[in-house]
């Protein structure tokens, strides 16, 4: 039976059905595999019958198949309609974009957004990160609901580890439960924790039907934009800063009404960093989250209180903040080759076989001199040499150091310290003395007066007579 365009049913065809032949096999077919698109049961008709079908069939059968799965298909996932009350929760997960194609000058840029989302009126907060971590959670919640104004009754998150923890198979059947941090957090705003089942991410369907509809919304403003290169990171977080005030502006009444609905906030801030102890080892080095940073060499030994910021890591003794390091993710190295590198130009042997080596050789050029070094003929110690030239290089700006760096591997200066040094501009150090003043008092060059008037030799008269070479 065909369905007519006015909605009317007619029992017979107008034409001779193209696929009678096989329809038994397409039938097979698609109860062994629904997911099977009509385009790929065509092409396969047409491989294992070359010339019974034309490309202009392609069409029938996917009427056909459309027909066949509304009768006799399996059934489809339902969606049960929601009704969601203002101020009742928020939901919060993480967005990965490294697929948008960002680039911080040139260099890719890998990162998140932490993104968090009213449930009624979908309003939404986003905060960059590099990491799942519980920071990036803690940051971007506090930033939401300071910026919402009040503070709902419920926050709700996936299984991710930055807010839950599997427990042991005698507390809780080896289920996840809240981690303690996380606890620590709710508890100061008030708010009820809720996480989704596992393996169950449409019951966080808000926050991840947003998901979708941000990312669409920040590739297409990089494509009007007409580049996806920022001149510095501050510059796309206020990129990203302005997209969500474009797509919140859209939301206005309903945010209006979900603030009449929530609660008072904190009198004060949570704090925005995480406190840990460490004690600097003996290379002035400490690993904190799994990554290793190195330290001035002045702080060996001391046991110091970190402050993990989400872009870096205060270190205090006391109350005195001693020393401070930029935070790094991904594979980005920690070690700052200026605290090392003085204590190496003293003990050059130790550079062959250093763990942190890579760290000595901040960009290519720098590798390139070490090589060329290396393959000079005369005898001499390569890595004695580099490590005096990167000393020099702490102090000069790149672009001189580049400047030079070209030069002496094109032969237009030795390679060496002095070669370096030539072509940086930088003129040998000479030590700075204090001019000679002689002290005169201590000679008697002319014959003074006595207070009396008589004449006083310098030569004293009790000196005895010169030899005249034997005389009696």
């Amino acid at each position: 039976m065909d369905v007519q365009d006015d909605g009317s049913s007619r029992a017979w065809r107008t034409r001779e059905d193209p696929f009678a032949e096989d329809w038994d096999e397409v039938v097979e077919l698609l109860e062994l595999m629904p997911e099977l698109q009509a385009a790929r049961v065509f092409d396969y008709l047409r491989e294992k019958h070359p010339g019974r079908y034309e490309d202009g069939q392609l069409r029938t059968l996917q009427r056909r198949l459309r027909l066949w799965r509304a009768r006799h298909g399996p059934g489809d996932e339902v969606f049960f309609d929601q009704v969601h009350l203002p101020g009742e929760a928020v939901q919060l997960d993480w967005l990965d974009c490294n697929q948008l194609g960002v680039l911080i000058r040139g260099c890719p840029f890998a990162h998140k957004l932490c993104h968090c989302a009213c449930v009624y009126s979908k309003w939404e907060w986003a905060r960059l990160c590099f990491s799942e971590d519980f920071l990036s959670l803690r940051n971007t919640l506090q930033d939401a609901l300071f910026g919402l104004g009040g503070v709902p009754k419920t926050l709700q998150v996936d299984n991710t580890s930055a807010a839950t923890c599997a427990l042991t198979e005698a507390e809780c059947g080896g289920r996840r439960d809240f981690n303690p941090r996380f606890k620590r957090l709710l508890k100061y705003f008030g708010l009820a924790g809720r996480r989704v089942n596992i393996g169950c991410a449409n019951e966080n369907g808000t926050i991840e039907r947003l998901h979708g509809h941000f990312r669409t919304r920040l590739r297409q403003a990089l494509m009007l934009r007409g580049s996806r290169d920022f001149d510095s990171v501050e510059a796309y977080e206020r990129f990203v800063r302005k997209q969500l005030e474009k797509a919140n502006g859209n939301r206005a009444r309903k945010l209006e009404e979900e603030r009449r609905h929530l609660r008072a906030l904190p009198p004060t801030r949570y704090p925005d960093f995480e406190v840990e102890s460490h004690r600097i080892g003996r290379s002035c080095t400490v690993r904190i989250n799994r990554k290793v940073y190195s330290v001035p060499s002045r702080l060996k030994g001391y046991l110091l209180k970190c402050r993990l910021h989400t872009d870096r890591i205060d270190m205090y003794l006391g109350e005195a903040r001693v020393h401070s390091v930029k935070r790094v993710h991904g594979g980005e190295s920690g070690i700052q080759w200026r605290d090392l590198v003085g204590w190496l130009v003293r003990k050059p042997g130790a550079f062959a076989h250093y763990r942190h080596r890579e760290a000595m050789f901040p960009t290519d050029l720098h590798r390139q001199v070490h090589v060329a070094l290396c393959e000079k003929p005369e005898q001499y110690s390569a890595d004695r040499e580099y490590l005096l030239i990167l000393n020099a290089s702490a102090a000069i700006e790149p672009p001189a150091v580049a400047k030079a760096f070209g030069r002496m591997l094109a032969g237009e200066l030795p390679l060496s310290l002095e070669g370096f040094r030539e072509g940086a501009g930088v003129e040998r150090p000479t030590p700075e003395l204090a001019p000679f003043e002689p002290d005169l008092s201590v000679y008697r060059l002319f014959d003074e007066e006595d207070d009396d008037g008589a004449e006083r030799s310098d030569v004293s008269e009790e000196l005895p007579p010169a030899d005249d070479g034997g005389a009696g």
